[in-house]
């Protein structure tokens, strides 16, 4: 019951966290009545994902249940995918896009869902089973600019409870795991290419696309992505302005890439 009181009223404690004193009260709460591991089963109410199940953290699930997470993106997937088409997921989390994308595209579509996370294969695949998604598939690898390993800085749960702000790492000083590498040029060789691309991996945006680019020239998928550096907001847009792409920013931190040709096909964003 506390856990669904608290992911149902969500944007009211949010409120409540930016009144001064409150913030610590409301922190110190929470964590002692539900620990930073704790998920249940929810139904998406609202939004194109409505009916959709998900295991939710009820401190960081209220978006979800409620169908309010990146409405930007559930509206690109509903207007650009169709059913048969394929649907990449880097970054996937808890696999919510992949099963919106997934019931859109349908049985004859496919949907991969890439996530580094270790923490986070598990819960993909319980969400993945829980709505028989047959068409949907966790692939437990970072997508980079080579295939191999990297070094993986895993979310801090009392920081990010939902997980999401693991990241890969080049530098040395920071508590890192090793997992699986590949690049998305290789992955293709094998497997069905992209028509559409979402991207949210928290600053390896420009390694992924390098390793991308033989995708980008020959298969023209739709790119939609998050950046989370002002170096990454420079160089990306013209890296994709250089593989003939048309970049329009959706918001500070999130654009979509349209290829400037793109025959019988209508773009949305």
């Amino acid at each position: 019951m506390l856990a669904r009181l608290i992911v149902q009223n969500g944007s009211w404690l949010s409120a409540l966290k930016r009144i001064p004193g409150f913030q610590f009260c409301v922190k110190r709460l929470n964590a002692r009545l539900l620990p930073t591991s704790y998920r249940m089963w929810f139904q998406v109410q609202k939004g194109a994902g409505k009916g959709i199940w998900l295991r939710l953290n009820p401190r960081t699930g209220a978006q979800y249940y409620l169908g309010q997470a990146d409405t930007d993106l559930q509206r690109i997937l509903q207007e650009n995918l169709r059913p048969g088409m394929v649907f990449y997921d880097i970054g996937s989390n808890n696999g919510f896009f992949s099963l919106l994308a997934g019931r859109i595209v349908g049985p004859e579509g496919q949907v991969v869902a890439f996530e580094a996370e270790p923490r986070l294969g598990g819960i993909v695949l319980e969400n993945i089973d829980r709505n028989s998604a047959h068409n949907v598939r966790l692939v437990q690898s970072a997508v980079w600019s080579s295939s191999g390993f990297v070094d993986f800085c895993p979310a801090d749960p009392s920081i990010s409870p939902d997980l999401g702000l693991g990241r890969v790492v080049t530098n040395s000083g920071v508590k890192v795991v090793v997992v699986p590498s590949l690049c998305l040029d290789e992955f293709v060789e094998t497997e069905r290419p992209p028509d559409l691309i979402k991207c949210d991996v928290e600053g390896a945006e420009v390694e992924i696309f390098r390793g991308a680019k033989k995708v980008l020239t020959k298969y023209k998928p739709l790119v939609e992505c998050e950046v989370h550096s002002d170096e990454v907001r420079r160089l990306l847009p013209v890296m994709f302005q250089e593989l003939k792409y048309d970049v329009r920013w959706l918001s500070g931190n999130h654009f979509f890439a349209v290829p400037y040709d793109l025959p019988g096909r209508k773009m949305v964003a």
